[in-house]
């Protein structure tokens, strides 16, 4: 999962002398079945329509383990380590009502609508009246490079 346009700005400028940025108390995982690019004004992302909504979690510390580094697995040549922190809580969406489409991406909001980070899943989920989408604990990291 990436950092979007938004967060990025606004921990630059938290940490190099800008306005602080206070943590949201509450964030949101939403679904998009387009690649979400930031270099459209919408950040081209498409929710589904019918019976789909947001789900909400507390973004608090029991949520989310703490920040670590660790030397990349997959580049034996990268002298570098990343950090990076794992959603430490299941975010379950309700059942769908309707034919949602092929989910193939996800992102995380603040209630203000900003999207703070965004992804794509490792596979596409085609989601269909009756469905339920769970997404587990420890399996969304978020990585800063």
């Amino acid at each position: 999962m990436s950092f979007a346009n938004y967060a990025e700005k606004v921990l630059l400028d938290h940490i190099f002398g800008g306005p602080d940025y206070t943590r949201q108390a509450v964030l949101e995982m939403g679904l998009s079945t387009t690649a979400i690019n930031e270099d459209e004004p919408d950040l081209n992302i498409t929710e589904p329509a019918d019976g789909y909504s947001r789900q909400s979690f507390d973004n608090i510390e029991d949520n989310w383990t703490q920040a670590e580094l660790q030397d990349p697995d997959h580049d034996e040549e990268i002298t570098h380590q990343i950090a990076h922190k794992v959603l430490e809580t299941d975010i379950v969406f309700p059942e769908a009502t309707s034919d949602w489409g092929v989910i193939t991406h996800f992102f995380l909001a603040d209630t203000n609508n900003n999207i703070i980070a965004h992804g794509a899943f490792p596979s596409a989920h085609n989601i269909e009246a009756g469905d339920t989408l769970e997404i587990d604990a420890s399996s969304l990291t978020i990585t800063l490079d």
